[in-house]
């Protein structure tokens, strides 16, 4: 038996298209219930709680690669090239000397036998780095036949913001 010639279904088809007729958008209204919303509300302040403290270690990391890196970059030059010259590493009494070109505004320089230990100075609450003030990152060279090869980063600064040698 077909179920369009069973009066039962006629009857209801019917019944149906004189509701929907009229009013077509009465039927299908519906919306989202109070806990729905709240659901959503709570998955996303979830997800604004874990994305915000990444987001500000990303900023921090770039403002040290803008601002601090091409000072140190200098500064890992001019070492490697006293160092070539003197086969020696710098004393502090040389510092002066090696930073006169590269822009330390937002560091100090500081030496502790070979590792050049760079101090972030920033302590105006304006400053980019404010909230790295005092943080210190330490550059060790790596020597191999009368040159140095590579810089090995640590400290503080290049643990909080995962600064990969």
């Amino acid at each position: 038996m077909v179920i369009e010639n069973n009066p039962l279904y006629r009857e209801v088809a019917g019944w149906v298209r004189r509701k929907v007729s009229g009013f077509p958008f009465c039927i299908l209204q519906g919306g989202f219930t109070l806990i729905e919303l709240m659901v959503v509300v709570a998955v996303i302040g979830v997800l604004a709680a874990i994305a915000t403290p990444i987001y500000m270690t990303y900023i921090q990391q770039a403002r040290v690669v803008a601002l601090v890196f091409p000072g140190l970059h200098s500064l890992e030059t001019n070492v490697g090239l006293y160092y070539a010259s003197r086969l020696t590493m710098p004393t502090v009494a040389n510092l002066t000397i090696l930073t006169e070109d590269a822009d330390t505004t937002y560091f100090n320089v500081g030496m502790s036998g070979a590792t050049l230990q760079i101090t972030i100075d920033a302590p105006s609450p304006t400053s980019k780095l404010h909230r790295l003030h005092g943080l210190m990152l330490e550059a060790v060279p790596q020597t191999t036949q009368g040159k140095i090869s590579t810089w090995s980063l640590s400290g503080p600064l290049a643990e909080r913001l995962r600064i990969n040698d």
